[in-house]
């Protein structure tokens, strides 16, 4: 059952990863079998469930691969994404997307 889990996350994360940077599926088209992939509107959610899904991975095997990649996934809150743009204020501990601040971590 580990290695199924295993095996369809990194699935998961090599669909959402381009050149080291996580790039999550949009919602605004999502992604169906044979076309492109949304680019946009990238949700905070995602990443953040990437983040959480690496970290057990990496807590299950000990394999450091994982927590490479939750670090990856993570990056995305701090500007490693496609805008460029830092998602996290860590004056105030928020979390937004290009909009004002929207909820707190």
């Amino acid at each position: 059952m580990i290695d199924l889990v295993l095996n369809s996350l990194k699935w998961l994360l090599a669909t959402q990863t381009e050149e080291n940077h996580f790039v999550p599926i949009g919602c605004n088209g999502w992604y169906e079998k044979d076309e492109p992939r949304a680019r946009f509107d990238q949700q905070p959610v995602e990443a953040n469930a990437m983040v959480e899904a690496c970290v057990e991975a990496f807590n299950i095997i000990r394999d450091r691969v994982w927590f490479n990649n939750a670090v990856m996934c993570l990056n995305w809150f701090l500007g490693h994404n496609d805008l460029n743009m830092p998602l996290y204020d860590p004056k105030t501990g928020g979390c937004r997307d290009s909009h004002p601040v929207v909820s707190t971590i």
